[in-house]
């Protein structure tokens, strides 16, 4: 089913849990879209988001408008300020985790943004990248910022 993010094309209290991955970020209204999960949402449901963050700590800033240019991003995230956009919208955070947060990371999504993630030998090479990016994060992560962030966030009230 195709619909608005706005106005979703379910009814009230539809639904127990909602994946929104690598979604939110393209919203110009991204509360009213949270509102709107949360209306679908029945109640002691809850939301997994993925969003760009881009707050890595030495995330070049050319890389940030690069990325905001090629892939239509409004918003970029921090856990806070995520955390006051649920709250708005009538949820409560109750995990969050940078992700792409290290320096190994930090190299080859900078590398993807200059090759537009396009190329044979990079296509070749990213599940390689992906394993390392692991690992990097893993051990060498940092819980201050990173490319992505993941939450997990509970219906607290109905918002209408």
């Amino acid at each position: 089913m195709v619909g608005d993010a706005e106005h979703l094309p379910y009814k009230s209290g539809y639904f127990d849990k909602i994946v929104c991955n690598c979604s939110l970020e393209h919203f110009q209204n991204d509360i009213k879209a949270l509102k709107e999960m949360n209306r679908i949402l029945r109640e002691n449901g809850y939301i997994v988001l993925t969003v760009d963050s881009l707050s890595y700590p030495k995330t070049k800033e050319y890389v940030r408008e690069k990325h905001r240019e090629t892939d239509f991003v409004v918003n970029y995230y921090t856990i806070p300020k995520l955390k006051e956009r649920l709250q708005k919208a009538g949820f409560n955070m109750v995990y969050s985790k940078y992700y792409l947060n290290s320096f190994i990371s930090s190299f080859f999504f900078e590398l993807g943004m200059n090759l537009e993630w396009s190329g044979k030998l990079f296509r070749a090479s990213a599940p390689i990248f992906y394993v390392l990016c692991l690992i990097s994060d893993r051990i060498f992560g940092t819980s201050r910022g990173g490319y992505g962030l993941a939450v997990k966030a509970e219906k607290c009230e109905n918002i209408e």
